[in-house]
């Protein structure tokens, strides 16, 4: 009958497995870990969720790598722009920041500029979805353009650290008249 070894770094985890059914004892190393034919099918089902720590088998779950500011500017766009509206507390919300947001955004903002600072089609309000699907009303072309201003600039600001890995990432909420 083969015995059953594993060779294990100082942290009791990356396993290299041994086993004298193909490999001859004598050169199997001297820091072997006997393992039982049990424990051996166990480890090699799970190598990523299983460490030794010393005497047993036991969970293990590694570390998360921490981000980098990068990733996480990728990670706060990708969550959306925390808006917090102190004359129209209706329009108080998360409001998505994905490119097909932004080309929205940035045709409303051309057909009010282009319409001397005015709705278009003779809009009286405008009504604009947020990250989850809620309807905030905008009553003034002005509001619209704060919150625009607001929105283009946290994602401008989030796009500069994620091309250059480099700056500080913009604090949330971010307030608007």
């Amino acid at each position: 009958m083969s015995q059953k070894y594993a060779v294990v770094d100082d942290n009791g985890i990356n396993p290299t497995f041994y086993s004298t059914d193909i490999t001859p004892a004598s050169q199997i190393p001297a820091a072997a870990i006997p393992i039982t034919d049990a424990i051996w099918q166990q480890w090699v089902a799970n190598q990523k969720g299983l460490m030794w720590n010393g005497s047993a088998l036991v969970a293990y779950t590694p570390p998360t790598p921490a981000l980098t500011l990068a990733q996480q500017a990728a990670a706060m766009l990708a969550a959306g722009c925390q808006i917090v509206s102190t004359s129209n507390a209706a329009l108080s919300g998360t409001y998505a920041c994905d490119e097909a947001s932004q080309g929205r955004l940035n045709r409303m903002y051309s057909l009010i500029s282009r319409n001397a600072g005015a709705f278009p089609a003779g809009l009286t309000s405008l009504p604009w979805p947020d990250a989850f699907g809620g309807v905030h009303v905008f009553a003034t072309a002005a509001e619209f353009l704060a919150f625009e201003s607001a929105i283009g600039g946290f994602v401008l600001a989030l796009d500069l650290i994620i091309s250059t890995n480099a700056g500080t990432l913009p604090s949330l909420p971010i307030t608007i008249a």
